[in-house]
């Protein structure tokens, strides 16, 4: 069984970016046709989540790819993709979620993470 573990790490740095950092990374399991992967997105300090805003999450699919089992928890995204065909080289998380500080609420939506398998 071939497994591959990739992982980036991004960071906003200064206050024109955006408020907050995140980590994608995923495995790939080539005998099962399955690939797990995860975003983490950790707001920058003075900033939080809005649990007013209904947060969502996908997979951009396309022929290669069926999602599976998924999880959300406060930046933490979890999901399960099935393979249908060829191994992709890039899986996408497209996420819609809502930050605050102190004075304002931020709406990110349709942010795409890019998770890539395989060499660059």
């Amino acid at each position: 069984m071939k497994s591959f573990l990739i992982g980036v790490l991004a960071l906003a740095t200064s206050a024109a970016c955006l408020p907050y950092s995140y980590e994608t990374g995923g495995t790939l399991d080539e005998a099962n046709g399955h690939v797990s992967v995860y975003v983490n997105i950790q707001p920058d300090i003075g900033w939080k989540w809005n649990p007013e805003y209904p947060a969502t999450f996908r997979i951009k699919q396309d022929e290669t790819l069926a999602p599976a089992k998924h999880s959300f928890e406060a930046g933490k995204i979890k999901m399960g993709v099935l393979l249908s065909k060829k191994i992709p080289s890039v899986v996408t998380v497209i996420a819609s979620f809502s930050l605050c500080n102190k004075t304002v609420c931020r709406a990110f939506r349709n942010k795409q993470f890019n998770i890539r398998f395989g060499a660059p």
